[in-house]
């Protein structure tokens, strides 16, 4: 591990994150629909109790070790030359990763509400509330994608990069239109979210690639 520069670690650090979160994603199980009936929801929560406290732990790491990650990130766009697009990336970071971390934190915690015998009532209409925490944080993390994008435009990444967070950022766009009581503009639950979410995944394992393999810097 001594051999390894930041970046590579980084780029560790980036495989790591993806694979936490997909495990608690895991975990957490299928989410109940954003329109399902109280009972459903809190039955939910009830029944995944233990799974869910674990995943939100497992998830809370995640977002810890992105940290290092958006960080690295933005030190790359810095070297680069792109001082304000490194800017804008640790400030849209930290403000996606702690909305992840409170939707999560969030969603944990219902599941200890749901036990408290008569405030489960309050699980449903909650539960539904914290799902629009998802609609900050596809708008935010859009914003890295972006800066990203405009990086890779000037040939500091590569033309490919461009693409690639280009296709991320509309995905991530569709999920915070999401707004709906049902359908495929379900709000959090819809399948546009549920592709939106993957799509930041994928996302997170593409920057262990670009952090792992130098890459020659050009001036915009």
């Amino acid at each position: 591990m001594g051999n390894l520069s930041n970046r590579q670690l980084s780029a560790l650090g980036a495989v790591a994150a993806t694979v936490l979160f997909v495990v608690a994603f895991g975990l957490f199980g299928e989410s109940p629909n954003f329109d399902a009936n109280a009972t459903k929801i809190i039955s939910h929560f009830q029944d995944h109790h233990k799974r869910i406290l674990v995943a939100t732990v497992l998830a809370e790491i995640a977002v810890a070790v992105m940290v290092a990650v958006i960080a690295q990130l933005a030190v790359l766009l810095r070297d680069g030359n792109h001082r304000a697009l490194a800017a804008i990336t640790g400030i849209a970071g930290a403000t996606s990763l702690g909305l992840i971390a409170a939707g999560v934190g969030l969603n944990g915690g219902l599941a200890q509400v749901a036990t408290f015998g008569s405030e489960a009532g309050a699980v449903a209409p909650l539960y539904r509330l914290i799902q629009f925490i998802l609609i900050g944080w596809f708008w935010t993390t859009m914003v890295i994608v972006l800066c990203v994008v405009l990086a890779a435009r000037s040939r500091t990444f590569g033309p490919w990069f461009a693409l690639a967070n280009g296709a991320v950022a509309v995905l991530l766009a569709l999920g915070g239109i999401s707004v709906k009581g049902e359908g495929a503009l379900q709000a959090g639950t819809g399948p546009l979210c549920v592709i939106a979410t993957i799509a930041f995944l994928a996302w997170v394992l593409h920057l262990a690639l670009l952090f792992w393999k130098p890459v020659e810097v050009t001036s915009p």
